[in-house]
């Protein structure tokens, strides 16, 4: 069954900002880059939308 104790280590609440934070956007940055083949000088960026909202960064950023 289902516990409690599973969010343990959940950062619920917490900044972006925080140090436990930044290191898990880290570790999840590196992991895409590993999986996906990303060159090391490509930026990834993790951003809090659904795809239709990074569609929409995106194509801010491409069009001006």
């Amino acid at each position: 069954g289902w516990s409690l104790a599973a969010l343990d280590t959940a950062m619920a609440g917490r900044s972006h900002r925080a140090g436990p934070a930044k290191a898990k956007l880290k570790e999840v940055i590196e992991k895409h880059r590993k999986i996906l083949g990303i060159p090391a000088d490509y930026k990834i960026g993790i951003v809090p939308a659904s795809d239709t909202g990074a569609v929409e960064m995106a194509m801010w950023s491409l069009l001006g």
